[in-house]
């Protein structure tokens, strides 16, 4: 009968090594669920039907371990969990084993990890609850539980999180016209998952500090000087000159009004 010539602990695992002949040993890298399920001890013989048994839950404890460290590095949905099985030969018994452990140890509960998610994304990423709609809908968690959660966020955190990132990026908008300022800053506070009747109306609030950070003027000015030394390498005339400096600059935000005058007063 195949008997334990060694029982060693290797960090949370045990490698148990079976004797099954005089000559022939089978190791096994196991969890500690099934040295307690099997009682193993070095030196105890177990039937042939007892190792077969053996066996096939070593291989089924080998593709649990691997799913419980999948769920355990970020909480996933029974969505994901059942993609993650699809990997591997188990049986639909096996199967509901494997879940009905995870469930009992706590990490197949999808509301907490919801709660979790939007928690993490919410007050530490500063992501906005559009995104955070999105991202966890896409990985399969229920779409009720995902808007129940995230109604509990007060609407004053969404516009404190809305009104850090302004600021943090505003000052890296020195060098652009107002209007390609405002843009810019849509698109950002957008992409970050807020939604847009949102942004437009705190944006729409905060033009002071565009005024304060932007000096449109002195920008336009900086722009004029780029444009016209790369136009002094091109054979044209004053008046397609002048054109094609309007249109560069009118690409660049700037209002045509305040072009016109530097340009007028450059004559």
């Amino acid at each position: 009968m195949p008997k334990i010539g060694k029982l060693r602990k290797k960090q949370n695992r045990y490698e148990v090594t079976f004797m099954v002949n005089d000559t022939e040993e089978s190791i096994f890298e196991i969890s500690e669920d099934l040295v307690v399920q099997f009682r193993l001890l070095k030196g105890k013989e177990l039937t042939d039907k007892q190792f077969t048994e053996f066996e096939i839950e070593a291989n089924v404890d080998k593709v649990y371990q691997k799913l419980k460290r999948y769920v355990l590095i970020a909480g996933r949905s029974n969505k994901e969990v059942d993609k993650y099985l699809e990997k591997y030969d188990v049986s639909v018994s096996e199967k509901k084993t494997m879940l009905a452990k995870l469930d009992k140890e706590g990490l197949l509960d999808e509301k907490k990890t919801i709660s979790e998610v939007v928690a993490l994304n919410c007050e530490s990423k500063r992501i906005g609850p559009k995104r955070i709609d999105y991202e966890l809908s896409t990985r399969g968690f229920p779409i009720e539980l995902i808007q129940a959660t995230l109604l509990k966020v007060p609407s004053e955190q969404w516009l404190e999180n809305i009104e850090y990132l302004f600021f943090k990026k505003l000052e890296s908008m020195k060098r652009l016209s107002r209007q390609a300022a405002n843009a810019k800053m849509k698109q950002y506070l957008y992409g970050k998952g807020y939604y847009l009747e949102h942004v437009n109306d705190f944006i729409q609030t905060h033009q002071a500090d565009f005024d304060r950070v932007v000096n449109e003027k002195k920008e336009l000015e900086r722009e004029l000087e780029i444009i016209q030394k790369r136009l002094q390498r091109e054979d044209m005339n004053a008046f397609d000159k002048r054109n094609r400096i309007i249109t560069y600059l009118l690409r660049k935000g700037y209002p045509y009004e305040m072009i016109s005058h530097i340009l007028e007063g450059r004559k």
